[in-house]
């Protein structure tokens, strides 16, 4: 998020993994009032992905209004990439009917 800004108009928003861009957003408009500028990028989280930094960068052109070229970047960002738990209730399954079927043919 770029909080309060205005133009939209000339504002690049980018999400990096590193120094990979995952996504690239460009807004078109203008807006009378600053406004806040939301972007939001959905994806699957890997295993790999705990070892990367993930930031933003903002970066507005204001040359056409006389202005230069103003680029910001967020904190980096680490995730916590948690495997899920192994599902022990097919397994539990799986040995409660193979017992059933012990114990019915004897």
């Amino acid at each position: 998020m770029v909080p309060a800004v205005a133009p939209l108009e000339g504002l690049t928003v980018t999400l990096l993994r590193g120094t990979e861009i995952l996504y690239n957003q460009t807004f078109v408009g203008t807006a009378r009032f600053p406004q806040d500028a939301v972007v939001t990028h959905h994806t699957t989280a890997h295993r790999e992905d705990g070892h990367h930094n993930f930031s933003c960068k903002a970066q507005m052109d204001l040359r056409s209004c006389g202005g230069g070229l103003i680029h910001r970047f967020s904190d980096p960002q680490r995730l916590e990439v948690k495997e899920p738990e192994p599902n022990n209730q097919m397994v539990t399954i799986m040995i409660v009917i193979v017992l059933l079927l012990l114990f019915w043919f004897k």
